[in-house]
């Protein structure tokens, strides 16, 4: 009986372990990062602008705010094709850019990455028919500027769908 127990309990344990999901999931037209050593999730007031058929620019801009008046916005720009891979803000534009810009309303402070360098990287991982998903990283700076205050961002992900 002791038995009969121990492989009862054993097989009940087993089938109540559920493995966890993976970690890179987001919900679609969501941004989320860490942001100077705090987390944020922003989902509110959701814009974006797709446009894949241009001759000149293939864009993708995802921008939306949080509950705290927080905003954030992501920019990436393709003269070529625009697919996975890696954007950086560089001298590079028009070719392959990418920009990533966070603040606040109230009061208005802006921080962006700087043109004239690779400050930010924003790699699309997945593009599906009804989904645009990547990350990204760097260090933004106020207005933009590399004399002025700078914060990191890590754990970057963002998620826009097509439709």
């Amino acid at each position: 009986m002791k038995y009969f127990f121990m492989i009862a309990l054993s097989v009940l344990l087993f089938v109540s372990c559920r493995k966890s999901g993976p970690d890179n999931i987001i919900l679609p037209n969501t941004i989320s990062a860490t942001i100077n050593g705090t987390n944020y999730v922003f989902n509110q007031g959701v814009g974006k602008f797709i446009n894949t058929s241009s001759d000149w620019s293939k864009t993708v801009q995802i921008a939306a705010s949080d509950s705290k008046n927080d905003f954030f916005g992501v920019l990436i720009e393709s003269s070529t094709v625009l697919g996975l891979g890696s954007y950086v803000s560089a001298i590079s534009f028009p070719t392959n850019y990418g920009s990533i810009r966070f603040g606040n309303y109230g009061p208005e402070i802006t921080y962006t990455g700087r043109s004239d360098s690779s400050s930010t990287t924003i790699t699309i991982t997945s593009v599906t028919d009804g989904l645009i998903q990547g990350t990204f990283e760097g260090t933004i700076y106020v207005d933009g500027d590399s004399s002025l205050p700078s914060i990191p961002v890590t754990n970057g992900k963002f998620s826009v769908s097509t439709n």
